[in-house]
């Protein structure tokens, strides 16, 4: 592969990271039943919105690859202790994302943590009912960097895809800087033949 194809692959995988960040990394279903019939409502939130490690981990990975793209192009070669520091950026990156992901507490339909998620509700006859009920319980579920999992038959909330997508985007671009600064070996020349 080309120095010019390499960081083409670096630059992808960094637009990559940062498009991912903006997809569903939290979810947030609820059931809602009706006269019409039961239906779902979906409540997203993105990386930047749900959690202050995953937001750093985005700005982490993309700044990683923004100095291994700059220096690349105005230096050449990126020196070893640097591109060592780059991918260790993005290793430090995935393991922001897995830590956030891993300290997400997990309720139960009898736990008494439930108390902790506040729904925005009022009592009768102190102000008019909520006019999206589904909205109020979902975001009881969507405070930033205090994320509580629940699963049950009408509710369940938890990680997103897009955080999925952002972990695997985030090793691309870990491979990607690691291929970016490999020294190809020199192809032989063919013996000249007059």
């Amino acid at each position: 592969m080309t120095v010019k194809g390499r960081d083409r692959l670096v630059a992808g995988a960094g637009l990559l990271v940062l498009a991912s960040s903006f997809l569903p990394w939290w979810t947030v279903q609820v059931r809602r039943m009706s006269e019409d019939g039961t239906t779902y409502e979906t409540s997203f939130g993105s990386a930047w919105h749900m959690s202050s490690r995953w937001s750093a981990a985005v700005l982490i990975t993309v700044g990683a690859l923004v100095v291994s793209l700059v220096w690349r192009h105005d230096r050449g070669r990126v020196p070893p202790l640097m591109h060592l520091a780059t991918v260790a950026a993005v290793a430090l990156s995935i393991f922001l994302v897995l830590q956030q992901w891993q300290d997400v507490e997990s309720l139960s339909e009898g736990s008494t943590s439930v108390s902790r998620v506040t729904i925005n509700a009022h009592p009768l006859g102190a102000e008019p009912p909520s006019r999206d009920p589904a909205a109020d319980i979902a975001s009881g579920f969507m405070k930033r960097d205090d994320l509580l999992s629940f699963h049950s038959a009408g509710l369940n909330a938890d990680v997103g895809w897009g955080m999925w997508v952002g972990l695997c985007a985030m090793a691309l671009a870990g491979a990607a800087l690691v291929a970016a600064n490999h020294r190809s070996r020199p192809q032989p020349r063919a013996p000249y033949h007059a």
